[in-house]
């Protein structure tokens, strides 16, 4: 298999039917970004690092939204086909297993920025600011992070490894989507969350 295919969804996915999307990550302070495509980009930016909303630019990262795996992938290879010239290597603090190894590009995102404008033109969602859709989706999650919260507080009494690190980022992450985190979990929960050291 090759690096190029390994940094892809399984075969039947790109096959398949239903909303998809590409994907515009660029760092937070630093002129690099990661272009992909995926079922599911909250999925995706958690695998790539553990604090996604700290180590990409929500603000200037984007979505473009599609009706099918095989659309994204057709416009994130017409758009790295175009960037070549742009490659770089991925970030040590990616995540080893992300498989997010490929499609890293430095100085790329104003010529994304075109291209996200004319796929807008083809009549193309485009999500942007990648803040504002990662909001709505958390919050749309509200009731699945108060059961999530609620087990994570579990794990933490009982004295599991990793526990309150879990916590810490999955309720910073809301922060960072600018919603309020008293309004996603219960006052047990908030307590613990708010006596929790910074990362």
């Amino acid at each position: 298999m090759s690096s190029r295919s390994a940094d892809r969804e399984p075969l039947v996915s790109t096959l398949s039917t239903g909303r998809s999307y590409v994907y515009v990550l660029p760092c937070d302070g630093e002129d690099i970004l990661k272009l992909g495509f995926s079922r599911d980009p909250l999925q995706r930016l958690r695998t790539l690092h553990r604090r996604y909303f700290e180590f990409f630019d929500l603000d200037a990262g984007f979505l473009v939204q599609t009706d099918s795996v095989r659309d994204a992938r057709a416009i994130e290879r017409r758009w790295a086909a175009q960037l070549v010239e742009h490659g770089a290597a991925m970030p040590l603090m990616i995540a080893a297993g992300a498989g997010g190894h490929t499609e890293w590009y430095r100085g790329a995102l104003p010529a994304l920025l075109r291209a996200a404008n004319e796929a807008e033109s083809a009549g193309f969602i485009v999500h942007r600011p990648l803040r504002h859709w990662l909001a709505t989706n958390l919050r749309a999650a509200g009731t699945h992070a108060w059961e999530w919260a609620r087990h994570a507080l579990v794990l933490i009494d009982a004295g599991h490894a990793g526990a309150e690190t879990q916590l810490r980022n999955g309720l910073d992450a809301l922060v960072a989507a600018g919603l309020d985190v008293a309004d996603c979990v219960d006052e047990d929960v908030l307590r613990v969350y708010r006596s929790l050291p910074p990362q």
